[in-house]
């Protein structure tokens, strides 16, 4: 059995690969919000990698994966 894998590339806002992941998989940030148990605000906030809400550490990203069905994720350099 394979495992459904995420790569994120380390050159480029996490949040916008997030996001262009979210949208290919026809998930809105709503329904992404409540999967992850958090407001609606910090998943818009978090994907447009607005600076006034601070740089999202490793344990948002991996939620977020994780809300989008992924079970590996791996960061290319």
């Amino acid at each position: 059995m394979s495992s459904k894998i995420l790569v994120l590339y380390a050159d480029k806002e996490f949040g916008e690969q997030l996001r262009n992941e979210r949208k290919r998989l026809n998930i809105s940030q709503t329904k992404l919000a409540d999967t992850m148990g958090m407001p609606y605000s910090n998943v818009c906030h978090f994907e447009k990698s607005d600076p006034s809400y601070g740089k999202a550490g490793i344990k948002v990203i991996l939620r977020y994966a994780k809300a989008l069905g992924y079970k590996e994720l791996k960061f290319k350099l």
